[in-house]
């Protein structure tokens, strides 16, 4: 084996090391992002559900208003 061979292989070694480290790294990244993305969604979802409450609400509040409106209207022409 001469010198070339003996760089080339630490060359090699040094890349797939390297290799190793960025795979490792990327593979943690794309859990962080997974996590991230559920815990994005889980709190979009529950603001979705605060606000289609709060709109039922406020609706069933206007109807019983109506209501107590057309009464009152009821009675005051008779």
């Amino acid at each position: 084996m001469d010198t070339s061979d003996v760089s080339l292989r630490r060359k090699l070694g040094e890349l797939s090391k390297k290799h190793e480290i960025l795979e490792s790294k990327y593979r943690h990244l794309q859990e962080v992002g997974a996590r991230e993305a559920e815990r994005n969604f889980d709190r979009l979802r529950k603001q979705a559900e605060e606000r289609a409450q709060t709109s039922k609400d406020l609706i069933w509040n206007l109807k019983t208003e109506l209501e107590t409106q057309v009464g009152l209207a009821k009675r005051a022409r008779v």
